[in-house]
């Protein structure tokens, strides 16, 4: 892997760099109407294309060595050029970063060869009518499930409308599902 030789003399910019090379790992949206040109003329690179590089390179530094596929030395060592105190910031903004790097991974991870719940919502509605004449007066509730899809940002809406028989039916598997989990750790 080639070194990006990082010129810069202001501790202050140099952190925006490596924030933001976290962002870009993260996939954050922080950015997202920045162009690159005007971002890479602010932290003084020549062209957007080498800040583009150097922000890849960062990143891919930052996932190797959080997957513990690189030392701290070997972190470092890629930043040999840099006096101490600046090395050490990118240790601490690693520190200060390292959850939101975590929590990214492992989704990603987990969401790689199937749908991963993000989120859901739900909501409960009295129907009046339904074309089973037997109840006038039903209960359903709407479930809506946001999943990450594989190999993509986007996500699924699954939208589901159970009765309350289907919501107990879903409840005990899910509670299943966490027992048998709580059983794994």
């Amino acid at each position: 892997m080639q070194d990006v030789v990082l010129n810069i003399d202001n501790k202050e910019i140099l952190n925006e760099i490596l924030h933001y090379s976290i962002d870009y790992l993260i996939r954050s949206t922080k950015h997202k109407n920045v162009s690159l040109t005007k971002l890479s003329h602010k932290f003084g690179f020549s062209n957007p294309d080498e800040f583009e590089n150097a922000i890849k390179f960062i990143s891919n530094i930052y996932r190797q060595f959080i997957l513990e596929m690189i030392s701290e030395a070997e972190l470092l060592s890629h930043f040999a050029h840099f006096n101490a105190d600046f090395q050490q910031s990118v240790l601490d903004v690693f520190s200060v970063r390292r959850t939101e790097m975590e929590e990214f991974l492992i989704i990603e991870h987990n969401s790689r060869k199937s749908n991963l719940l993000m989120s859901f919502d739900w909501d409960i509605r009295k129907i009046l009518g339904t074309s089973n004449m037997a109840s006038l007066h039903t209960q359903i509730t709407s479930l809506i499930l946001n999943c990450k899809t594989p190999n993509s940002t986007n996500l699924k809406t699954i939208h589901m409308e159970l009765s309350r028989e289907q919501i107990d039916k879903l409840i005990t598997i899910l509670e299943k599902c966490d027992k048998n989990l709580t059983a794994i750790d």
